[in-house]
């Protein structure tokens, strides 16, 4: 008897959209969920690996010759690395999709890396400055990372707040829409079990 009555519920249950929808939307969110997280892991590996990588490395003034020794560096690293002196970093952008301002001694190098990267490649773009800091080997680096991005120059923290910022309200909206989907279905399974808005009309 027990075993009718929860099969005719279940059976009542599953007629509603909404119970239906909160059944396959969690699998189909965190399938997704798990193909991005997936794509970011790869391309900060891809970030890892310079090979190839063409990279313009911006040196003023006495710092040309620095500028020569990083490229050096990196080129050793399998990177396409060229040194340009006296030039705009940002400008360089059009040319390069990455381009590296070195100033600073030798021995304490500061670099602002400049990223030009795409929406469909903004994690590699974000994982690019620590990369290119750590193809220098045993050097002292600090890094400044900038991302150009739909047309602006992000800081590598503004960009990263913002991109963590809608993941994480994703997130949230879908552990917010399930219980209510599930609420919904419930109500609406009970009214049509009991005919409570009929009675009340």
């Amino acid at each position: 008897m027990l075993g009718l009555l929860l099969a005719k519920e279940v059976r009542l249950l599953l007629r509603e959209p909404t119970v239906r929808a909160a059944l396959v939307v969690p699998f189909v969110v965190y399938a997704t969920l798990g193909v991005v997280l997936g794509g970011a892991a790869e391309q900060v590996r891809g970030a890892a690996e310079l090979e190839g990588l063409r990279v313009a490395v911006v040196g003023e003034g006495p710092g040309c010759a620095l500028a020569g020794l990083v490229a050096s560096l990196l080129s050793a690293r399998g990177a396409e690395a060229d040194a340009v002196c006296d030039a705009e970093p940002a400008a360089l952008l059009a040319e390069y999709p990455v381009v590296l301002a070195v100033r600073g001694p030798a021995d304490q190098l500061e670099l602002e890396a400049y990223v030009r990267a795409s929406l469909s490649e903004i994690v590699r773009g974000m994982a690019l400055p620590l990369a290119l800091a750590r193809g220098l080997g045993d050097a002292n680096v600090t890094v400044r990372g900038f991302v150009l991005l739909g047309g602006r120059l992000w800081e590598l923290e503004e960009l990263g707040a913002v991109f963590n910022t809608g993941l994480w309200l994703t997130y949230a909206a879908a552990v917010v829409a399930f219980p209510a989907a599930a609420i919904a279905a419930a109500v609406a399974g009970a009214e049509r079990e009991e005919r409570m808005l009929e009675t009340l009309l």
